[in-house]
């Protein structure tokens, strides 16, 4: 296959964009999501974690964290969130 642009042949594969070097997208993501400065993730976990061990979240509904009820329990939830991040996303901790 050749470059409409350009004529020379197109290597097969996906290219990566200028700047971003060889790095996986899929490692990329999980790095955001799993940064401790990324307050989304954590309370949705231990929102989901809550909810599958008490039949209701403490935000609700549990699997949609885009609305904007508020959680019941605000210091429970950060603090839930917190002990995740603080445990490398152990959910087993979390659990315990």
């Amino acid at each position: 296959m050749t470059h409409p642009r350009t004529g020379q042949p197109v290597a097969r594969g996906r290219s990566v964009p200028p700047g971003r070097g060889r790095r996986d997208r899929r490692t990329a993501l999980a790095d955001w999501l799993t940064a401790a400065d990324n307050p989304f993730f954590a309370k949705s976990v231990a929102n989901r974690v809550w909810y599958h061990l008490f039949g209701r979240g403490i935000v609700e509904p549990a699997d949609d964290s885009a609305t904007p009820t508020p959680p019941a329990h605000d210091a429970l939830l950060d603090a839930l969130a917190k002990e995740f991040v603080d445990h490398k996303f152990d959910l087993r901790h979390l659990v315990n």
